[in-house]
């Protein structure tokens, strides 16, 4: 199957792309159940040694299922912006700015309690403010599920604000 992104005037750069998927807030995580059913739910995650982790319960669910029914998932984060007229002569003449990235790879239930850590410390110097008192260790690091996605490729896309003449006095730069 071929991997091409269609509008290629929109594709951001890897360097963009790998910024967006560093500090983007929560991303979905797309998967196909055993019965083919499409599933994607949001997660807060983090970028840490070239890897996507996000974590849960290790109590079965949804999302445990998926992945051990199929390991390939893709992982979406996005930016949205303002919504602008386009000045097209259709019915809807409007579109949304955005920047977002999509990330196609194998996702894998993370065993090694040390790597789990590093995972969940990653996400934690993300979310939590370091004020924040913590209970020292991990102790309910047994009931939390760490899940690993090894990216084999991503594509960014990016549409930029572009108003049309008769609407951008509503618009100020």
């Amino acid at each position: 199957m071929e991997h091409t992104l269609r509008r290629t005037d929109r594709e951001m750069s890897a360097e963009d792309s790998q910024r967006l998927l560093e500090n983007g807030y929560v991303g979905r995580l797309g998967t196909a159940d055993p019965d083919g059913w499409p599933y994607v739910v949001p997660k807060m995650y983090a970028l840490c040694n070239g890897f996507i982790y996000f974590h849960g319960t290790t109590a079965r669910g949804h999302t445990l299922t998926t992945i051990e029914a199929n390991p390939k998932v893709c992982f979406e984060v996005d930016q949205p912006g303002p919504v602008f007229p386009t000045g097209t002569q259709s019915q809807c003449d409007t579109s949304v700015s955005f920047e977002s990235v999509i990330a196609f790879g194998t996702c894998t239930l993370v065993a090694d309690d040390a790597e789990k850590i590093i995972a969940l410390k990653a996400m934690m110097a993300k979310y939590a403010d370091p004020a924040w008192e913590r209970p020292s260790g991990w102790p309910m690091l047994g009931a939390t599920a760490v899940f690993r996605i090894e990216v084999d490729r991503m594509t960014g896309k990016r549409r930029p604000m572009a108003v049309a003449e008769p609407w951008r006095h509503l618009f100020p730069v």
